[in-house]
């Protein structure tokens, strides 16, 4: 299919199983196409004839009826209903030609449709019958009484699925969102028009908070975006349907892509099924990373970025011990400075203290974060736990500094289960270093990969929820385990906890 040229018709078609359907899930976008020129169309399967506890059948589809024409009327739009059953909507002849009849007489150039994997099988259907509808909308030996087939095929988004989560319930990631933050009062407001849904919602499912719920996952695609509120999205790229983004072309910045959002699938990890790592890449990048030579990497230095290499363990030693007189000697009491710090590795922990013994480097302002500790029953382990950091950083550093320039104990700051004394503790000091060894599981501190499970059964955390992690209890990748227990667990793998707190993003 060709690109958009701008002169076909410009009318959107939101198909969806119920009213109120639309005005939760792309009404801001409707409501922003609106103020494009574009011509809107509100059209839903059933009138929501069981959507009542209070009324029956006839006059809560004649009051739901008039609902949703009052809604789209606020885009100067026109609602159609393709009167079947709540509950019973088929896929069937019938109710496909009721659909490509209705795409016939509107001819859109866009049609949005439910999720094609939905808590409620009426909105699976709905979508099956759209993207049905769409393609063979133009199909000359299809027949629809007083209407004739169109081309070409419209452009097919997808809407969210509720609460963004399919039937199991794992995550939905929509490849494209819109910024609605503009519009979402035009969308409260024609929410707001679906009075006798409210309250079926509040009677029925106990659900309150009507419009609250809609502001409230608006708000969380907007967060993803780093605006107040948007709506999420997936396009129809099937043989046949046109390829490029007409919403991104209509819409311009105000419509976020990811830039994965023709994904290919991840494989299985090669370490621990279950669970992300590095080996669920593509075979291409690992290659490409294996094949680095030694000035492929000094080549990447560039501002505020400079690769290093030391041709001694003892040196690099030295300049990571180094790094924490630089960044203590900072340190006043109107200017805090610390450091963050790692356990592993821990040869530079005694050149530290022999440092400020030496050069007499005065530790009253300066602070300390320890990165991470083991978890284990509930708790952050003691200090005389064989395997404790707080301990390995007490005895290979901070006990060995002379009493006249220890750094005062409140400066030490490690992770403890409950974290918000540790959160607190970055406030209103500047962290100079963060350092950090790389695990063989490629993770800084203990942020490992997670779990294949829940939201993240089909991918694994993308770069802004990362950027969101706070310090917090982790639950560690086996690879992870099996590293600790040979550098520091004596060999014994059922001696190292599987779980930890570990500093997150947030505070570095």
């Amino acid at each position: 299919m060709g690109e958009y040229d701008g002169a076909t018709a410009k009318a959107v078609l939101s198909l969806q199983a119920h009213p109120d359907d639309a005005e939760f899930l792309c009404a801001g976008t409707l409501s922003l196409l609106h103020e494009k020129g574009w011509e809107v169309h509100i059209a839903t399967m059933t009138p929501g004839d069981c959507g009542s506890a209070e009324y029956g059948r006839e006059e809560i589809s004649r009051i739901r009826r008039a609902e949703a024409a009052e809604s789209v009327r606020i885009l100067d739009g026109r609602y159609h209903c393709l009167e079947c059953d709540d509950v019973f909507i088929l896929y069937d002849k019938l109710t496909l030609r009721k659909a490509i009849r209705l795409l016939r007489i509107i001819q859109p150039t866009l049609v949005f449709a439910p999720s094609p994997s939905d808590y409620m099988i009426d909105h699976e259907i709905t979508s099956k019958i759209a993207q049905t509808a769409c393609f063979a909308c133009g199909m000359p030996n299809i027949e629809t009484e007083g209407t004739e087939p169109f081309e070409p095929v419209p452009y097919l988004y997808y809407v969210d699925a509720l609460e963004g989560k399919d039937k199991f319930g794992s995550r939905i990631e929509p490849g494209i969102r819109v910024d609605i933050s503009a519009v979402i009062e035009t969308k409260e407001k024609m929410l707001c028009c679906h009075e006798s849904q409210r309250s079926w919602l509040m009677t029925h499912h106990g659900m309150d908070a009507y419009v609250l719920s809609m502001k409230r996952f608006s708000e969380q695609r907007g967060n993803e975006i780093s605006r107040p509120y948007a709506e999420g999205f997936r396009q129809h790229l099937g043989h046949g349907y046109p390829q490029d983004n007409l919403l991104k072309s209509i819409l311009g910045d105000l419509v976020h892509e990811r830039k994965e959002y023709r994904p290919m699938a991840r494989k299985q990890s090669i370490l621990a099924p279950d669970w992300w790592d590095y080996t669920t890449l593509d075979d291409e990048i690992l290659n490409d990373a294996a094949r680095l030579t030694p000035e492929d990497m000094l080549s990447l230095s560039r501002e505020g970025f400079t690769v290093i290499f030391y041709d001694t363990f003892e040196d690099f030693y030295l300049a990571e011990a180094l790094e924490y007189i630089h960044a203590w000697r900072q340190a006043t009491a109107d200017n805090p400075v610390g450091i963050c710090g790692p356990i592993g590795p821990t040869e530079q922990l005694p050149l530290v203290a022999r440092l400020v013994n030496e050069l007499k480097v005065n530790l009253q302002d300066a602070h300390f974060w320890g990165m991470d500790e083991w978890y284990l029953d509930g708790r952050e382990v003691e200090e005389t736990h064989p395997l404790s950091f707080a301990r390995a950083d007490m005895e290979l550093c901070f006990n060995r500094i002379h009493t006249s320039l220890k750094m005062p104990v409140e400066n030490i700051h490690f992770p403890k289960a409950d974290t918000s004394e540790y959160i607190q503790s970055w406030e209103g000091v500047r962290c100079a270093v963060m350092q950090g060894g790389q695990g063989d599981i490629k993770h800084w501190a203990f942020n490992d990969p997670v779990r294949r499970e829940g939201k993240y059964a089909d991918r694994p955390p993308s770069p802004e929820e990362y950027r969101q992690l706070t310090t917090r209890v982790v639950e560690l990748h086996p690879v992870t385990v099996m590293q600790n227990a040979r550098t520091s667990g004596g060999g014994v793998v059922t001696g190292v906890p599987m779980r930890a707190i570990t500093v997150g993003p947030v505070q570095t």
